[in-house]
């Protein structure tokens, strides 16, 4: 972590910043394998907001996925203060802190925010709907990006404004737009457990055809999961671990193909089936 700027570490004895691990937050401390697990706003937080209108909860802490969500300790900056924004949270234990906010203009010298979490907002998900990737996520991920956007002095619910906004640039009309390319991320959750939904993550550098396919080891044909236009930047494809039929494939490695009309790329990747083989 940037310690001395942002005045955040990872808990020490979190091992590899991971909540769920057994002696963290303190020794003795049960491992935690709940699978959406609350991220509380803490007593006058300046990022988390204390009207949300849903509880927000971080998906994979345990089964089926097993992400390693970073425990965070505050730190004294060099400049600013830093400070406790959010707290995990459940039935099996509460630990400090899963964001941190740091403010540097009380310092005088340098002005500047960061906000540090320990859960990518992608995996934020709203409490008491289902904890998988294809519901039950947009309202805790959209009223999280607009705090934070908030905290960087954005108008409320500014999701869509110009980013430049909170820099001072101006507006972006006239500037040259940033450039993409083409790229294929690592699929997640990775095992996949056959009965959930895994994302593939791509980013294409223009608007155009693409189709995703995934493939046996012996290269058959499984499921082709996206086929169509995608746009430029970073789209998204699921698979739930099942075939054209519906069926639910073996267990074994797997590969996923991103072909355009210009670029071939691929990964692999591993299914678990429920149930044995």
């Amino acid at each position: 972590m940037i310690e001395d700027l942002a005045g955040v570490t990872i808990k020490a004895a979190c091992a590899n910043g991971n909540y769920r691990a057994s002696n963290c937050p303190t020794a003795g401390a049960p491992q935690d394998l709940t699978a959406c697990v609350n991220l509380d706003p803490v007593l006058g937080a300046a990022v988390a907001s204390a009207g949300r209108t849903v509880d927000h909860t971080g998906q994979g802490n345990g089964c089926p996925a097993l992400r390693a969500f970073d425990v965070l300790d505050v730190l004294t900056p060099d400049f600013g203060l830093s400070k406790g924004d959010e707290r995990f949270s459940s039935v099996v234990k509460t630990a400090d802190y899963a964001s941190i906010s740091t403010d540097a203009a009380s310092s005088g010298i340098l002005n500047y925010k960061i906000v540090t979490d320990g859960v990518s907002v992608h995996y934020r998900r709203d409490e008491l709907t289902p904890c998988d990737f294809t519901t039950g996520g947009s309202t805790s991920v959209t009223e999280r990006l607009d705090e934070v956007l908030s905290y960087f002095g954005y108008a409320t619910a500014a999701l869509c404004d110009d980013p430049s906004a909170g820099t001072g640039l101006g507006d972006v009309a006239g500037r040259q737009q940033p450039k993409f390319i083409t790229t294929l991320a690592d699929f997640a959750p990775n095992p996949l457990v056959t009965g959930a939904a895994g994302r593939i993550q791509f980013t294409m550098s223009n608007e155009g055809r693409a189709t995703i396919d995934v493939y046996d080891i012996e290269g058959r044909l499984v499921k082709t999961v996206f086929n169509g236009v995608a746009q430029a930047g970073v789209n998204d494809a699921f698979w739930n671990g099942t075939n054209e039929s519906g069926t639910q494939v073996a267990s074994g490695v797997y590969f996923y193909r991103l072909r355009t009309g210009i670029e071939d790329l691929s990964k692999k990747m591993v299914v678990v089936r429920n149930g044995g083989n």
